[in-house]
């Protein structure tokens, strides 16, 4: 069963935006500069769970990038975000975002109101596109891409380096089984659903 509030598109939310140089190009080298110390080379493979104005170390980066998805998508009702990263890693295969431990419980599907990438690091990269149905996008540093609820999505593999940051807003709160472990469903997922 799918929720049907999320998956209504309207004019306004039913494409996706790419916007390149997000943040001004001496800012962005700061906050480069800080997610990658941040990140220390590793992954936040857990989906972290934040309250909109719950504070951490992405804290400003993530109001960012909600403020800008709330230029294209009714944010009014988000109760909150998930948040991680992938440094050097993709997920395995298609996909949509969705609460997988809702999925796996009850076998609903929520989507998120949308959901963002944001490449902090790429360079020499061979591969690493992210598709969504049928466009196909390059990672580039300093781009934001926002693309609406029930995208099927699918990164190639790649050489190189590619650090992206990710963000679903949601209208409620994820399952709390998902919170702070890598969702093993979303590994798994051979059908996306």
């Amino acid at each position: 069963m799918i929720d049907s509030d999320l998956f209504k598109r309207t004019e306004k939310n039913n494409k996706t935006i790419i916007i390149d140089s997000f943040i001004e190009y001496e800012t962005f080298l700061q906050v480069k500069k800080s997610s990658l110390e941040n990140l220390d080379g590793e992954n936040l493979v857990d989906y972290v769970w934040y309250d909109l104005e719950e504070e951490h170390s992405f804290y400003d980066l993530c109001f960012r990038l909600i403020n800008c998805a709330s230029q294209y998508y009714d944010l009014s009702f988000c109760s909150g975000y998930e948040f991680w990263s992938q440094n050097n890693t993709r997920p395995k295969g298609w996909h949509y975002d969705k609460d997988e431990q809702l999925k796996h419980n009850t076998g609903r599907i929520n989507f998120p109101i949308c959901s963002m990438v944001y490449y902090i690091k790429v360079q020499n990269l061979k591969g690493g596109k992210l598709h969504l149905h049928d466009d196909i996008i390059t990672p580039k540093e300093n781009r934001l891409i926002i693309f609406p609820p029930a995208t099927y999505h699918f990164v190639e593999d790649f050489e190189g380096e590619r650090t992206s940051l990710l963000l679903n807003p949601w209208k409620n709160k994820i399952c709390e089984q998902q919170i702070g472990r890598f969702s093993w469903e979303r590994q798994k997922d051979t059908d996306g659903l």
